[in-house]
């Protein structure tokens, strides 16, 4: 329950909340396996706080956490884990701008889950469509973030929607990179779609906000762009939709009974 609660703070964005919860109660000594979702964890919580607000002082710290975790878990031979934690190492560097070191962690997560069936395979392909974009590959970043959705859309019936969504956006800043502000905003919005489609899913079935807080970069982008392309109304309107956007999902979990009042 714990670790429970953590992630799910984690994943609406208070990852400090995540960290203390985890603190609280960490596992027993003789714990090997606990100890090493622990530390996993709690390097998995610096690296999302990096996300939204980065502070390149502290990654060499964040990524020796990592390194850590990863060694603890091949000590007790858990390769699916040390691949997610690969990609956690993959995301860190990224984010240090050390594109060498993203590419060696991309390729240990892939000799470590060689068959691609891990949780992380799918955002290990996402990291290495940013790393292409962040090089400048645009052409290679646009292809990579279609494989990506295109995955997204194979591994569960009716899409992943976490991952969709974050395909498209990806591809929505390439193609600005490229000096496409049309096709952008036609990729943001339907970046947009795909979050509202996953808000109201998760509110009927009763799902947890799974990188709730993530989302926030994707209207602000798209804001952004539609008032440097002079479409000030627009803008408007999708901040407006962006904040109304929680209640629908709300009341469509009252409508259907899922939700009291009180909850």
């Amino acid at each position: 329950m714990n670790d429970a609660l953590a992630s799910l703070l984690a994943d609406l964005g208070d990852t400090e909340g995540a960290t203390r919860q985890l603190r609280a109660l960490p596992p027993a000594a003789d714990d090997t396996h606990g100890q090493v979702r622990y530390a996993s964890n709690l390097a998995w919580y610096a690296v999302r706080g990096q996300e939204s607000v980065l502070d390149r002082s502290t990654l060499p710290s964040i990524r020796s956490q990592l390194a850590e975790a990863r060694t603890a878990a091949l000590a007790i031979e858990q390769a699916g884990w040390a691949a997610t934690i690969a990609t956690n190492q993959a995301w860190a560097a990224l984010l240090a701008e050390d594109y060498p070191a993203t590419r060696q962690h991309l390729a240990d997560a892939a000799r470590l889950d060689p068959k691609s069936e891990g949780f992380a395979a799918p955002y290990a392909m996402l990291i290495d469509a940013r790393l292409a974009l962040a090089e400048g590959r645009l052409d290679a970043a646009l292809a990579k973030f279609t494989a990506v959705e295109a995955r997204a859309r194979r591994d569960i019936g009716g899409g992943d929607a976490e991952l969709g969504w974050r395909a498209r956006f990806g591809a929505g800043r390439t193609l600005r990179a490229k000096g496409d502000a049309a096709g952008a905003i036609e990729a943001f919005r339907a970046a947009l779609g795909e979050v509202e489609r996953l808000g109201l899913r998760a509110s009927v079935r009763g799902d947890r906000a799974v990188f709730h807080a993530d989302r926030r970069a994707l209207t602000e982008e798209l804001v952004a762009l539609l008032i440097a392309e002079r479409r000030v109304d627009e803008a408007f309107g999708v901040a407006d939709a962006a904040r109304a956007r929680p209640m629908r999902a709300l009341a469509a979990g009252l409508r259907v009974g899922e939700l009291d009042a009180a909850q």
